[in-house]
């Protein structure tokens, strides 16, 4: 083979739509937040979170999630369950601050379980 071989050229059609559709909520099960950098997952009892809520951001495959200002400025999105929706409505928590604390689980029926949060508005 020659080391000089010559190299084709590519020109891409409608990128820029194809671009649109891929970064919309229902391309594919997006595993990245749509305003966050990252989305925070609760794992360890006792764990807990702290900063300003925004809105709900409807997600395809995964709950709505809220985005969440840290104290640092940086963003992170936390997943919520229809519980912790609940508790956030009946508070009118969304763009204020905010510390969620994960305490556990309930367990339900037939091995599944559900997220169990302590939500407390920080004034």
């Amino acid at each position: 083979m020659k080391a000089t071989k010559k190299q084709k050229k590519l020109v891409e059609i409608g990128g820029d739509f194809i671009d649109r559709i891929t970064r919309r909520r229902t391309f594919e099960p997006l595993s990245q937040p749509a305003v966050g950098c990252r989305y925070h997952i609760f794992k360890r009892k006792g764990e807990f979170v702290e900063g300003i809520l925004g809105l709900p951001v409807v997600n395809y495959r995964r709950g709505t999630s809220y985005p969440l200002e840290l104290q640092s400025g940086e963003i992170e999105e936390i997943v919520g369950n229809k519980l912790l929706h609940q508790l956030i409505r009946k508070g009118d928590l969304c763009g204020r601050m905010v510390r969620i604390t994960y305490i556990g689980s309930e367990y339900t029926h037939a091995g599944h379980f559900r997220k169990i949060y302590r939500v407390f508005k920080i004034f």
